[in-house]
């Protein structure tokens, strides 16, 4: 049997590594593995070539490629007290040195450069392919698969000039896409080609060229999130600055070489940080009220309504927080019989009144998910003052601990809480409409805002860049315009206060939508019809489908346009993303793994051997 890996991503490799875990228990005699991409082992995102300022957003502890419950090794931080430095020194690696420092110095709630977690999987390829079962080959061959076309038993891959491979079977385990241009980005661009400017698609920071940005000069930034911060470093830290810890008090030293940045996005604000960590490797907090009994209990004709499915999980979070909060600032009160009655009333929001929290300790929900409503600020000086008092706020929460803050401990619920939502979407516990028009525009956004941000210490580096001047932040609700020759940014709450500029930067990383996908292969399978979009039929009678590969759920094949299963024919990961739900992540050392189960799952269905349909990712 010829099986072809299409990505050498985490994803890819734990693929290759069930099947190689699983062959010698299948009846499959023979077998050969070829994994195929453009970029060397462990993908583009994992390079082992990128500065090692770009930090990964999980911490050390948490990130394995290893199934306890299959075959079981060392997560990344065990693996660099252990096997990283004799398997450095034994590889012919550029930075060998930075690398050993790195390894020697990591602790276990250490955010680790990128680079290392690239020689983790570079090590785990080389772990996994090395004794071989008798009938198992695997080999790796770093080039792009453009193309896929069914033939008479199984499947032929287009490489490019005219270069083919064949398989029995084929699983696609691609990540993060380049897009073809919006409308909007497609005019900027033009502005841009039309008078001189310096425009930069959508895209990872470090593939960026940033040498065509000049010291002291104007840029715009669009986008807050995670690959903000990726350009925020190499921009400032990579060009020579420098953060120094004055009395308590982060201080940034410029070099001169930095340019200044003015920042924006729809809400104005960066993502809430992640707090320092204080948990127990693969410890979270327990679901209390959107667990099975309490969904159950609130569905009507099989489905869970938007609204109280978010009264549910504030539930689980306002049970965490009030918890925390008496244990932190109430030692007078008892924090486990709170917990005792919270849980036994059917109405908890009488119980925290009983209890006569002082007012600015209450859950404020609208606060926290707006963390600039209602200001009364007219001018962008004021604005910046409002949003560094809040990211006061965040900064000390996140220091405390996600086991100490109150704040930060019910963030990490909805962190804890995906095992469950992703039950309730594989279960169809949301009517279609819901679905479409709440929980895929509405939560999503608030989950990334809530739980996806990064460590806290770039949130101390942002707040100290704002204070050197070397970053302002716009208003919410940005907005972009080529006009008079440069690019203009204002914020739609601020309009009369606009910052012109010759470079525009989208901070966003591409979303995952598959019509807009420029990936040769995906383009080519949407077109002959192999990959199809899923259709939900809304309330008014509409048909809308979804924007993301169609895959029968629990299985993972692919589903055409005249929705037949392709039985012999994968694809999971953020290319189905909307039908699964936080495809994004990364696996984690527990026995509850989503994306461990779904590899496991994937190759023994390959093998074709029993499995478990956990229907989750």
């Amino acid at each position: 049997m010829k099986v072809a890996v299409v990505g050498a991503g985490p994803r890819g490799l734990l693929i290759a590594s069930h099947l190689i875990y699983h062959f010698s228990q299948s009846s499959v005699k023979k077998l050969r593995i070829q994994i195929f991409d453009p970029y060397p082992i462990g993908g583009r995102v994992w390079k082992t070539t990128q500065p090692k300022l770009l930090i990964m957003n999980t911490i050390a502890q948490q990130m394995t490629m290893f199934d306890t419950q299959s075959f079981t090794g060392p997560n990344l931080y065990q693996w660099a007290k252990g096997q990283a430095i004799p398997y450095i020194e034994s590889e012919d690696y550029l930075h060998k040195d930075t690398f050993i420092n790195i390894a020697k110095d990591l602790g276990p709630n250490d955010y680790t450069p990128r680079c290392i977690f690239g020689v983790y999987l570079q090590w785990f390829y080389k772990e996994i392919t090395t004794n071989l079962p008798k009938g198992l080959t695997i080999q790796f061959i770093q080039h792009s698969v453009k193309g896929l076309k069914k033939i008479d038993n199984g499947y032929e891959l287009e490489l490019g000039n005219h270069v083919q491979c064949d398989a029995d079977k084929v699983v696609m385990n691609l990540g993060q896409q380049a897009n073809k241009l919006t409308r909007d980005q497609q005019s900027l661009e033009d502005y841009a080609f039309k008078h001189d400017l310096t425009y930069y698609r959508e895209g990872y920071a470090e593939d960026k060229d940033l040498s065509k940005i000049k010291p002291r000069q104007k840029v715009i930034i669009r986008g807050m999130g995670l690959n903000f911060v990726d350009y925020m470093t190499l921009l400032t830290v990579g060009r020579g600055g420098k953060f120094h810890n004055h009395d308590g008090r982060l201080n940034y030293i410029a070099s001169g070489n930095e340019p200044r940045i003015i920042a924006g996005s729809i809400r104005g604000v960066p993502y809430y940080s992640k707090a320092n960590n204080q948990k127990i490797n693969g410890h979270h907090e327990p679901t209390h009220f959107l667990d099975e009994a309490h969904v159950k209990a609130h569905l009507n004709n099989r489905h869970l309504s938007y609204k109280v499915f978010i009264h549910l999980l504030r539930l689980d979070m306002e049970l965490v927080y009030y918890t925390h909060l008496i244990k932190a600032n109430y030692h007078n009160l008892d924090a486990n019989k709170f917990k005792h009655a919270f849980l036994k009333s059917n109405d908890p929001d009488k119980v925290v009144k009983k209890y006569h929290f002082k007012k600015q300790d209450l859950v404020d929900w609208r606060k926290i998910l707006n963390p600039v409503a209602g200001l009364k600020v007219t001018n962008l000086k004021d604005y910046r003052n409002a949003v560094i008092k809040w990211m006061n706020g965040v900064i000390n929460d996140a220091n405390l601990g996600n086991n100490t803050s109150s704040l930060a401990s019910a963030l990490e619920v909805v962190r804890d809480d995906r095992t469950p939502i992703r039950k309730l979407i594989a279960q169809n516990r949301f009517t279609d409409s819901e679905y479409v028009l709440r929980f895929l525009p509405i939560f999503y956004s608030i989950s990334k805002f809530l739980s996806m941000g990064a460590p806290v210490v770039f949130m101390n580096q942002l707040r100290a860049l704002m204070r050197a001047r070397i970053i302002t932040i716009l208003g919410p609700r940005m907005h972009v315009i080529g006009a008079k020759g440069h690019f203009i940014a204002a914020s739609e709450f601020y309009p009369k206060e606009y910052f012109k500029a010759n470079t525009l930067i989208e901070a966003q990383l591409p979303k995952p939508r598959l019509t807009l996908s420029a990936n040769p292969l995906l383009e080519s399978l949407l077109q002959d019809g192999t990959l199809s979009r899923p259709t939900m039929k809304l309330a008014n009678g509409q048909k809308y489908k979804i924007n993301a590969a169609n895959v029968k759920r629990g299985t993972d094949q692919v589903v055409n346009y005249r929705n037949k299963v392709q039985h012999n024919l994968y694809i999971w990961g953020l290319t189905t993303e909307g039908i699964y739900f936080n495809t994004a992540n990364s696996p984690h050392p527990s026995g509850h793994d989503a994306l461990l189960h779904a590899a496991n799952r994937i190759a023994r269905q390959m093998l074709g051997m029993k499995f478990k349909s956990y229907r989750l990712m």
